[in-house]
């Protein structure tokens, strides 16, 4: 009997893993195959490495990769999977476009498709400007939409000072494209280098391939900003307002930091290594001219990026990102304290989920998961005597930890001497930051954002858990993988199941139940609410036992520890 039929029972099983855990079935797969093309935007002439994973089938252990350009020849390489299951093959690309790379598993049927993206260093240069220039527009619209939500507030003279600093602000803002188009003169005098002495390209290479990266991290930084900007625009309470504005000018922050990036990489490249060290990296053959070339370039290159009265882009920034750390932190301080209140504490949750067959485990995974609660409430309702206050906020954080584990073979044990290779795999956790701001963390797969309500009445906290805003990525899951011996056919057949995970919304909801009560205690110096929610739901007939512990802290002021902070030793 084939292997896929003697599965039945493993099948039917992984189907029927509850309401609480949907799942697909055990079905026969090719080869699995991954492929990582790095970087993903090359220039002519230098190298790319292909790499990824698969899976050694039978005695075949090498994956086929095939280059094809937009037009012309395609190229065609082997590359070897080792005992782990990684691979890895390099190659030049001698023209401009782009490519499409095919990675066939040792199987011959598995097959994962890539691109690569070839330009000149002309033409590499205007798509980084393209990039930097949206993050540019958009940190202009996050500061205009933090201005907004200012204006809703009443008028007031710490309002009017905090509008005088928004104003200085706009203005520094305001000399970022400029000194955009500083860097890149500076940086377009490196990229001509290379297009006319193309025997530099290895030695410059490493700045390219580190302004590669830098690029891909403001172009992601961008796409979130301007979903976190339109998700803020909704928001109509007065504290809402004001949070809202607080993530604007955090993300603002943080955008400053990802432009400027690019500019410290090109002026650290040319201080640091300066022309003798690209000049000793170029082959013998290279001539008086390449030389002499390298030599201005770099004294030009390095004086452009200084000139200005500001000092140049690099100096001009840093002046920026103080103001408006300054601004930030007086918006903080003076205008949230002065209209709102806020309790603001760690999350930590644990979920786990067992499935059985005859009592044993046949599959389990494991969350660890930490992050923040914050409610926040207008100062003007909390000194309405006997009224309760209404508040407003979000549970929000990232999985820290994923723990799986899987014997499924123990439902169909004459199958045990047939299997060749088993294993589980699923993606890492991410360690919690409070200090990289709201709208990064969420670029996370592993992150998410829950709004809540509360409702504080006589020293009684009863919360309400809305529908998540941005929840667990559904990237977060597991997949098992069995590797059989035919019986009838000694070749190897290939079975998987994927299982995906419960999100965040589930968790917390199910952990923490219906309208969940905690106690409000007013200390001396501070105002808490604690509480750890614990539940196990089993069912013997079932067999599968889920269990929460869900441990939540609010403090006003608030007690966030400091290991929540990236900086903390």
């Amino acid at each position: 009997m084939k292997v896929n039929k003697l599965l039945a029972a493993v099948i039917a099983a992984f189907v029927v893993m509850l309401a609480v855990q949907p799942s697909n079935a055990f079905e026969p797969i090719d080869a699995p195959v991954t492929v990582l093309v790095k970087p993903a935007v090359a220039l002519v002439k230098s190298k790319v490495t292909i790499s990824g994973t698969s899976l050694v089938v039978g005695k075949n252990n090498q994956v086929s990769v095939k280059i094809s350009p937009a037009s012309g020849a395609p190229q065609e390489l082997k590359a070897t999977v080792d005992a782990m299951g990684a691979f890895s093959a390099e190659f030049t690309p001698a023209t401009e476009g782009k490519y499409k790379i095919v990675v066939t598993a040792p199987d011959g049927k598995g097959t994962v498709t890539g691109e690569l993206t070839v330009a000149s260093p002309t033409g590499s240069a205007a798509m980084a400007s393209v990039t930097a220039n949206a993050l540019i527009k958009t940190m202009q619209s996050g500061h205009a939409a933090g201005d907004a939500q200012i204006a809703n507030l009443p008028p007031s003279p710490a309002k009017d000072e905090f509008q005088k600093k928004s104003a200085e602000l706009k203005k520094k803002i305001a000399e970022i494209p400029a000194a955009q188009k500083q860097y890149e003169s500076a940086l377009g005098k490196v990229y001509e280098l290379g297009n006319k002495h193309p025997e530099l390209l290895p030695a410059l290479k490493p700045l390219f391939a580190e302004l590669d990266a830098a690029n891909a991290e403001i172009k992601k930084q961008n796409e979130y900003f301007e979903k976190r900007l339109a998700e803020g625009a909704k928001k109509n309470a007065n504290c809402d307002n004001l949070e809202a504005a607080t993530e604007a000018f955090s993300a603002l922050s943080t955008s400053m930091n990802l432009i400027g990036k690019p500019w410290q990489i090109l002026r650290n490249f040319l201080i640091d290594k300066g022309p003798g060290k690209i000049i000793d990296a170029i082959p013998s053959k290279a001539g008086d001219g390449a030389k002499f070339a390298i030599e201005e370039t770099f004294k030009v290159s390095t004086s452009v990026l200084a000139a200005g009265a500001a000092g140049g882009p690099i100096a001009m920034m840093g002046v920026a990102i103080g103001l408006v750390g300054d601004v930030s932190q007086f918006f903080i301080k003076q205008r949230f304290k002065e209209f709102c209140e806020k309790f603001e504490g760690p999350v930590y949750a644990q979920f786990r989920s067992e499935f059985r067959h005859k009592t044993k485990p046949y599959y389990t995974y494991k969350f660890d998961m930490r992050g923040k609660i914050q409610l926040r409430y207008a100062k003007d309702k909390a000194m309405k005597d006997g009224a309760p206050i209404e508040m407003t906020g979000q549970i929000e954080g990232v999985i820290e930890k994923i723990e799986t584990a899987e014997n499924a073979i123990l439902m169909e044990p004459q199958l045990a001497s047939r299997v060749m290779l088993r294993k589980i795999t699923a993606p890492p956790g991410v360690p919690y930051a409070e200090d990289v701001g709201t709208i990064a963390r969420l670029a996370l797969p592993q992150s998410f954002y829950i709004p809540i309500k509360g409702e504080l009445f006589k020293g009684k906290l009863t919360l309400k858990i809305e529908e998540a805003t941005k929840d667990i990525s559904d990237l977060i899951k597991a997949q098992i993988l069995y590797v059989f011996l035919e019986p009838s056919l000694p070749i190897p057949s290939i079975q998987t199941v994927v299982t995906p995970m419960q999100n965040a919304h589930f968790i917390f909801t199910r952990g923490m139940r219906d309208k969940p009560e905690m106690e409000v205690k007013t200390g001396k110096d501070s105002i808490t609410f604690e509480k750890v929610f614990t539940r196990t739901v089993e069912d013997p007939t079932a067999d599968f036992k889920i269990e929460w512990k869900i441990d939540v802290k609010g403090c006003n002021p608030g007690c966030l520890p400091s290991v929540y902070f990236s900086k903390a030793k």
